[in-house]
C-alpha cells in the first residue's frame, strides 16, 4: 500500500487485515489518508468465520495451518490460533463501480487460490493481479503455481512474469510474485 500510494497518489486503496500488530501499523501509516480504508477481515473463497494461524514470524500467518515446507524453509511454525472473520471479494465490494484500472494484490500466505475464488465477480471488473504464487507446498493444502495458472486463464487473464523469486539452496525456487493481466475481449 505504501508503494501504491507513492506511485500513484491519488488511488484508491483498500487493504484487508486481521492481525492486531499489523492492523495498528498500517492504520497509522495512513492516518489520515482518506482515499485509504482497512478492512478487519480476512478474503477467502467464503463469508462466515475461519480458524487463523498466528506463526511466530507474523508475517507468515495463514488461513491454512503452516506445514513441513514452511517448517525446514522459513523455520516457522504456529504460534496460536484466532477466529476470524472471512469475506468473499464478491460478497464485500462492487469492483465494477472503481475507477480504472484496478489492481487486486494478493499476498495470503498460501491462501492465495481461496481469495481468488471468492472473488470470481470481482475478477470481471479487475484488469491487473499480483500475487504471490508458491512452487512447494509451505501451507497444508495450499494451490501451487500451476493452480493458480489455471485458475487465472480460466478467469479470462494471461501471466505476464514472475518478481521477485526466493530461492531455497535445497528446494530450488520456493514463490514468487506473479502479475497477470486481464486478456482484451
Amino acid at each position: 500500500s505504501l508503494a501504491a500510494r507513492r506511485m500513484l497518489p491519488s488511488a484508491r486503496i483498500i487493504a484487508f487485515e486481521v492481525l492486531p500488530a499489523a492492523l495498528a501499523t498500517y492504520r497509522k501509516n495512513f492516518a489520515g489518508d482518506d482515499a485509504v480504508r482497512i478492512e478487519t477481515v480476512a478474503l477467502s473463497d467464503r463469508s462466515g468465520s475461519a480458524e487463523f494461524f498466528v506463526t511466530d514470524r507474523q508475517d507468515c500467518s495463514s488461513l491454512l495451518r503452516p506445514g513441513k515446507g514452511q517448517s525446514d524453509i522459513y523455520g516457522v511454525a504456529a504460534a496460536d490460533r484466532i477466529v476470524v472473520e472471512t469475506v468473499r471479494l464478491d460478497d464485500h465490494e462492487d469492483v465494477s463501480a472503481f475507477a480504472r484500472p484496478v489492481l487486486l494484490k494478493i499476498d495470503v500466505q498460501g491462501a492465495e487460490l481461496m481469495v481468488l475464488r471468492g472473488a470470481i465477480q470481482a475478477l470481471n471488473a479487475i484488469e491487473y493481479v499480483y500475487v504471490e504464487c508458491s512452487y512447494t507446498e509451505l501451507y497444508e493444502g495450499q494451490a501451487l503455481l500451476s493452480d493458480v495458472l489455471d485458475f487465472m486463464s480460466e478467469q479470462g487473464f494471461r501471466f505476464c512474469g514472475a518478481l521477485n523469486t526466493h530461492f531455497d539452496a535445497r528446494k530450488g525456487a520456493v514463490q514468487s510474485d506473479c502479475v497477470f493481466a486481464r486478456v482484451p475481449a
